[in-house]
This record gives structure tokens, C-alpha cells and sequence, in this order.
């Protein structure tokens, strides 16, 4: 086993072809410098798992994650500019969902009722968990059975849509992606959208940090060789700078204002 690549914060399975033909562009581009590789992206079901192994050559995390352990033994490459409207190419922010029934209730009202339900993609999500603390005035501590891990955006979305869950909060780009391909969309109402914050981050382990240019180089080679039909799939416009400094504000509030008391 060699060094490898892990691509799987945006892998639907409807995008799954695209993404790796994605990585065959940086692959060769990688071979064509001497860098040899694993010639298929991995996809484990951990997909914490890349994230600390020293073998990674490019992988994708989550800003919380990031910010709060993943940085001390990855190096930051930068992140894809997915188009969104922002200020900061590569910037995103979260959209809140709730169920259309609940849809004149404000952030208080859903928070204050003990009846709604909130689906979560994971605890250690930015963009799923923690920005949830922006519909929350002061720090908050929900009853844990108002907490519904749902496992990922798309299934916090289907049971918002499917009234399992009331209100959840989707990742921005996600959400563009579930808009083309998931008509639960259709199902569910927009409370609001978060504040913008940076995108998640492209990585490579420390010990690969020699190479670092050159991933970025191939990144960025390699989105502008692809075919547009996958370049518009993948909503992917370039490969933007990202800073380590900028990541700081996720933790600061009203990010993690919102938590569930211990079971």
C-alpha cells in the first residue's frame, strides 16, 4: 500500500464517477513528477480514517475536524471553489431546513419547543452541528432525545422531508448537489442560511508535506483538463488558497452554542 487519496466529503453516488476521474488527471500529473500512487481513490467507510494516516496524499476534511485535531498532523493544501456566492472563493455556509409545517416558527420558537426534533449529520460536523449555535441567542443544552444522528446531509435531509426530524442543517454545497439530484428538496422549507465560514480544507499528511506544491499544482492541472460535463458536476470552478489562520473563528461562538445533554 502507497500513498493514496481519499475524496469522500462531497461523494455521492451520483457524483462518484466524476470524482474519480478527477483524481486521474492528478494522478497522472502526480506520476508525470515521480510520484507514484494508488491509482483509485479509497472510499472506507470511516471516513475519519485517512485523515491520520501518514500515506495520505490528498484528502478532503471538514473545518471542525480540522481545526480542532486533523491540523496537527495534515498540512492545509486548499479547497475547491465550488461557484457558491461568496466573498472568498472556496468560502460556503450551511442551509437550515426545517418542516414546511413549522415553517413561521423563528430559531427560538423551534429551539424552545421540546417536540422538535433536530437531525445531525455528525458531532464533529461544522457544518451540520456546530454551526447550528447561530439560531441560538446564548449557549444552549437541548434534551438528548430532540438529537436524531442521522450519519450524513443527505439522510438529515430525507427525514426532515419524510417528518422523522424537523430541522437540520445541510452543507451549502451538499445542498446544490441534493437540489440536481434528491427531490426531498421539494419537501422540506428553508429556515434560513449560516453565515459564510471557510471551505473544507484539502490535506496531505505532514509527512507528505514535500510535496505539497506539487499536489496543488496537479489539483489544480487537473480541474482545468476535465471534461466539462464533469467540471459541472462537480460545480468545481478551481482550486482556491486556503489559509490555517482563517479556520480560527470555528471555534469561536456562536459555532457550538447548541449542544444535547449526555444520554
Amino acid at each position: 500500500m502507497g500513498l493514496f487519496a481519499a475524496l469522500q466529503m462531497y461523494d455521492l453516488p451520483e457524483l462518484s464517477p466524476s470524482w474519480d476521474r478527477l483524481w486521474n488527471g492528478v494522478h497522472a500529473a502526480l506520476l508525470a513528477k515521480g510520484i507514484r500512487c494508488e491509482p483509485e481513490l479509497r472510499r472506507p467507510l470511516d471516513y475519519h480514517e485517512p485523515w491520520s494516516d501518514a500515506a495520505l496524499i490528498l484528502g478532503q476534511t471538514c473545518g471542525w475536524p480540522y481545526v480542532s485535531e486533523v491540523g496537527r498532523s495534515n498540512t492545509l493544501l486548499g479547497v475547491f471553489d465550488f461557484g457558491l456566492n461568496t466573498p472568498v472563493a472556496g468560502d460556503y455556509h450551511s442551509v437550515f431546513v426545517i418542516s414546511p409545517e413549522l415553517a413561521d416558527r423563528t430559531p427560538a420558537q423551534l429551539l424552545a419547543d421540546p417536540g422538535v426534533r433536530i437531525a445531525v449529520n455528525s458531532l464533529h460536523s461544522q457544518s451540520g452541528y456546530r454551526v447550528l449555535g447561530e439560531l441560538a441567542s446564548a449557549p444552549v443544552k437541548l434534551h438528548r432525545k430532540r438529537y436524531i444522528d442521522s450519519g450524513g446531509h443527505r439522510s438529515s435531509l430525507r427525514m426532515v422531508a419524510t417528518g422523522e426530524a424537523h430541522l437540520a442543517a445541510i452543507d451549502a454545497v451538499t445542498w446544490e448537489f441534493l437540489k440536481r439530484h434528491d427531490p426531498h428538496v421539494t419537501r422540506v422549507s428553508i429556515l434560513g442560511r449560516s453565515r459564510h465560514a471557510p471551505g473544507l480544507p484539502l490535506i496531505c499528511s505532514n509527512e507528505n508535506a514535500r510535496h505539497g506544491e506539487t499536489v496543488r499544482e496537479a489539483v489544480a492541472k487537473a480541474i482545468l483538463q476535465l471534461e466539462k460535463v464533469d467540471r459541472d458536476t462537480l460545480m468545481l470552478k478551481g482550486l482556491a488558497p486556503a489559509s490555517a489562520s482563517r479556520y480560527q473563528q470555528l471555534l469561536l461562538q456562536p459555532f457550538g452554542n447548541l449542544a444535547f445533554a449526555p444520554a
